[in-house]
């Protein structure tokens, strides 16, 4: 018994050691107008956080956030570009945030984050309006 508890007590601070301690990033923090900063994402520690794909995947999206181009996010989880619209789904994973666009013939997944007052939406910085 005293065994599986050692077990269990390090395995704890393996989880806690692992986690990167991101807090879910809630609906209500992205929702409002923003506009795609001409702000680089330095993609080098990018890749290494979150790996080549998500760089791929950022093309899938890149003529919605071409510089000065307006974002709205509304709280019903539709998002609207400037020349199209979709809906958008947030998920939290092993303690990194996601962002899901979904059209009507394609979905993409992208890391996001809060950075001082900015979102960062893959390698895509936007500033609220």
């Amino acid at each position: 018994m005293r065994y599986f508890q050692i077990t269990m007590i390090a395995f704890l601070f393996l989880l806690a050691a692992c986690s990167n301690g991101e807090k879910p990033i809630e609906q209500k923090e992205i929702v409002g107008k923003w506009i795609v900063s001409n702000d680089q994402v330095n993609t080098n520690k990018f890749t290494t956080k979150y790996g080549q794909i998500h760089v791929l995947e950022a093309m899938r999206v890149q003529q919605h956030f071409s510089e000065g181009m307006k974002i709205e996010f509304l709280s019903d989880g539709t998002v609207n570009f400037e020349n199209a619209s979709g809906k958008y789904a947030l998920k939290s994973q092993d303690g990194y945030n996601y962002i899901s666009f979904i059209g009507e013939a394609s979905e993409s997944s992208h890391p996001i984050e809060f950075k001082e007052d900015k979102l960062q939406v893959s390698v895509f910085i936007l500033e609220r309006i």
